[in-house]
């Protein structure tokens, strides 16, 4: 699965490529790959086509690409989803999912085998999508401040029921010994035997020969 640097990394490397561009056609290859967007292939395709996209931006594993009018793509990659920007020609990856055309002929593929991953359009999500607004900040994102973070850590004040003391090992040891000189178990300290340790002796039937 990727972790947040490589997420990091996929939207570094998108941004040299979308930032500025318009997406002139949008193919879905499979549709299991919008299983977050509701609206159906039909939808994501007629609301993706003619807009154009600004810088890509990350909260937590999830990225997307602020469109004109306020709108957004979102993508996660799942355990195993990937961006490949590929020429027209080029063949397609066995695992190629949606594949979106820019303004350059450049190809946008998202790409993933395991379709743990999605891509889905979000009305109005340019600033911070609805659906990843639970996210925090992580230290990663331009506006995160150590001090604001460890100012509210400090602040928190968690109330717990104070724990009755636990004894010391001496004390948990002597409470052994007294127990197994009550029941007479053999200790390091004392050669009385417990009964239940002896072996069982099965009682011999009346019938049967002696030994």
């Amino acid at each position: 699965m990727p972790e947040l640097p490589e997420v990091e990394v996929v939207r570094e490397g998108l941004a040299q490529f979308v930032e500025g561009r318009r997406i002139d056609a949008v193919r879905v290859l499979d549709a299991r790959a919008l299983k977050r967007h509701d609206g159906g292939p039909d939808d994501f395709v007629g609301s993706l086509v003619g807009r154009r996209c600004d810088e890509p931006r990350r909260r937590g594993k999830y990225l997307w690409i602020p469109l004109d009018g306020r709108d957004a793509l979102i993508a996660h990659l799942g355990m195993s989803g990937q961006f490949r920007v590929d020429a027209p020609g080029a063949p397609l990856p066995r695992h190629a999912r949606v594949v979106i055309t820019m303004d350059d002929g450049t190809q946008l593929r998202f790409v993933d085998q395991r379709l743990f991953g999605s891509l889905a359009y979000c009305p109005g999500g340019a600033g911070l999508p609805e659906p990843i607004r639970h996210i925090a900040l992580d230290p990663f994102d331009p506006h995160f401040r150590v001090e604001a973070v460890a100012g509210r850590l400090q602040a928190k004040h968690t109330h717990r029921e104070a724990c009755p003391p636990r004894p010391d090992a001496r004390l948990r040891h002597r409470q052994h010994l007294r127990r197994a000189r009550r029941c007479g178990r053999r200790t390091p300290t004392t050669n009385i035997r417990h009964r239940c340790c002896r072996p069982a002796v099965r009682a011999r039937s009346c019938a049967e020969p002696p030994m």
